[in-house]
């Protein structure tokens, strides 16, 4: 079984250029078939234990398809994501990784971007700073 790291570094090359579909969004003239024209042929995974997820998800494991339904404003939110090993080793249960990530949209394409927050600019050696 893959651990959480794993998972989402594979998740997130496959979200990275996702195809915008919703209804009612245009874009540079483009417009976009129909929320339920698009779903057709995708089944809706269910959240786990019937409990809420942050997305909705559909999927067509015929076509190894994945669908995900973002909110209205999902331009205006940033997520951090902490990855923990569930068990098996002695470090289980401590974060093991994180990414902090936004939604961009550019053109018709979505993007999910995870800024370089390692590297920070500071002033030039020969400026004062205040």
């Amino acid at each position: 079984m893959q651990s959480a790291i794993q998972w989402l570094r594979g998740l997130l090359p496959a979200l990275a250029f996702s195809t915008v579909a919703a209804t009612g969004i245009s874009v540079a003239g483009a417009d976009f078939p129909p929320f339920d024209k698009v779903i057709e042929g995708f089944k809706k995974v269910e959240a786990p234990d019937n409990g809420t997820s942050m997305y909705t998800l559909y999927t067509d494991e015929d076509a190894g398809q994945l669908l995900i339904e973002l909110p209205k404003n999902y331009g205006n939110k940033k997520y951090f994501f902490g990855m923990t090993v569930a068990s098996g080793q002695i470090f289980a249960g401590l974060q093991a990784g994180d990414y902090y990530v936004e939604w961009r949209q550019y053109n018709q394409r979505l993007a999910l971007i995870s800024p370089n927050i390692g590297v920070r600019s500071g002033a030039m050696k020969n400026q004062k700073t205040p």
